[in-house]
């Protein structure tokens, strides 16, 4: 048995209308509610179990009201009386299916909430769920979180209703929205592939960050609130599922064990899923303690990465999060270190040589994760401050760097640090993405 946590239990006394006590359940789902009787006098009291609490509506939008379930009952005079409710939150089998998917969808919420208040020392503003009963022509088979003038509305079929990755994920959409970090229109923009190198549209490069942070933001979230000893199945692992119905396929993706997983994506799915997928990988590898790929040298705790993405304006895309994670307070050595998770990622450019000359020109190489790909290389003396940096480079993977600019910069430098930057693109949205340091020693 779970504890239903932050919901709603309301006290009324069915012959003092005026009264109407209401209070939230503790973290360990027990409530306590204090009411002055007469010491003569039996009461009928009704007890309301609202699905409501912590910011969290949920409407029944066949009456808009509360989903809700209550007994009646008489307090006698000088009893201290004790009174539970148990709601089934992972089955179909219960007389009240409805109740209990409502129960379900708003644990879900309230876990990424507490999350939230964790990192931001504030719970996010109130939003409105509603859940499909069937299938709705406007919903279909498919969750959403649909922005509007009111703030906006969570739609949930009831094939999601006890899918806790796909309910937090559409909840965290209202978070970024929060932020403006939300693009509507999801479904009306082409898509290439990021870590495949191909160029992208400004919009798409929005909306792959917009999901892939969702999904990063979901999985962290279980896994710092330690939901995997709620004993919910798919809860609280760093797998993230979609049982797919509205696309007819079923992801099931393990953002710690990216190349295992990737291929559990169908080939005939369009291409922006792989790139919603690397972005959730390569911001959980920023901040998992348990570093599979061998290239993550970085374990930021939660609350800097995410005052990283929303802090004065809110990254847009992963361009914009990389920026403002190269100006922040993270040491220079760690902005560095976090090109070895974009080149693990096939995001930035990478395998960066240069033959061992002693004098004369030097030719820089290096490979870039597609053809059509922007560089330019930047030189850091072994404090860490730019020496030098080249011109844009457009279409290329070497560049020369001749005998007299090599003399008047690094003559006498000692050992400096090659790294080249990439953008996908002519957008600045599409990078610049670092690659890791390139040691070279100057004799």
């Amino acid at each position: 048995m779970k504890p239903a946590r932050s919901m709603t239990v309301r006290l009324f006394d069915i012959n003092n209308p005026s009264v109407n006590i209401s209070v939230l359940t503790n973290d360990t789902g027990y409530y306590q509610i204090t009411y002055p009787v007469s010491v003569y006098t039996p009461y009928n009291i009704k007890l309301r179990y609202e699905i409501s609490g912590l910011n969290i509506s949920f409407e029944d939008p066949s009456n808009n009201e509360f989903y809700y379930s209550e007994e009646t009952f008489f307090v006698l005079p000088g009893y201290l009386q004790r009174h539970s409710y148990s709601f089934t939150t992972n089955s179909n089998d219960d007389n009240d299916i409805n109740l209990n998917k409502a129960v379900s969808i708003h644990q879900a919420c309230e876990l990424i909430q507490r999350y939230y208040y964790q990192l931001n020392a504030t719970y996010v503003d109130g939003i409105a769920i509603q859940l499909s009963h069937t299938y709705d022509y406007d919903v279909g088979y498919e969750a959403r979180y649909h922005k509007d003038n009111y703030g906006g509305t969570l739609f949930l079929s009831y094939l999601d209703a006890f899918d806790w990755d796909i309910i937090e994920y559409e909840y965290v959409h209202y978070i970024e929205d929060n932020y403006g970090m939300y693009c509507n229109n999801y479904w009306k923009v082409p898509y290439n592939d990021l870590s495949l190198g191909y160029t992208s549209k400004e919009d798409a490069m929005k909306y792959a960050w917009q999901d892939g942070w969702a999904i990063f933001f979901v999985v962290n979230a279980q896994r710092y609130m330690n939901a995997s000893n709620m004993g919910i199945s798919g809860v609280g692992d760093t797998l993230f599922t979609n049982i797919g119905a509205y696309l007819n396929h079923e992801i099931n993706f393990d953002i710690e064990n990216f190349t295992d997983n990737l291929n559990s994506v169908p080939e005939t799915v369009d291409k922006c899923e792989t790139n919603i997928l690397t972005i959730a990988a390569l911001m959980y590898d920023f901040c998992d303690p348990v570093n599979t790929n061998d290239n993550d040298l970085m374990n930021y705790n939660n609350s800097t990465i995410l005052y990283i993405t929303i802090n004065n304006i809110s990254s847009k895309s992963l361009s914009d999060f990389m920026q403002k994670f190269n100006a922040s307070s993270i040491t220079t050595q760690d902005k560095l270190n976090a090109g070895l998770s974009l080149e693990w990622f096939d995001l930035s450019p990478k395998n960066i040589t240069i033959p061992n000359l002693y004098q004369g020109s030097h030719t820089v190489y290096w490979t870039n994760p597609g053809n059509d790909y922007y560089n330019r290389i930047t030189v850091y003396s072994s404090s860490l401050n730019v020496i030098w940096q080249s011109n844009m480079l457009f279409y290329q993977s070497s560049y020369t760097i001749d005998a007299d600019t090599w003399a008047d910069n690094f003559a006498g430098v000692g050992s400096v640090l090659f790294v080249v930057e990439g953008w996908q693109s002519m957008y600045p949205i599409t990078g610049p993405y670092r690659s890791y340091q390139y040691l070279f020693i100057i004799t």
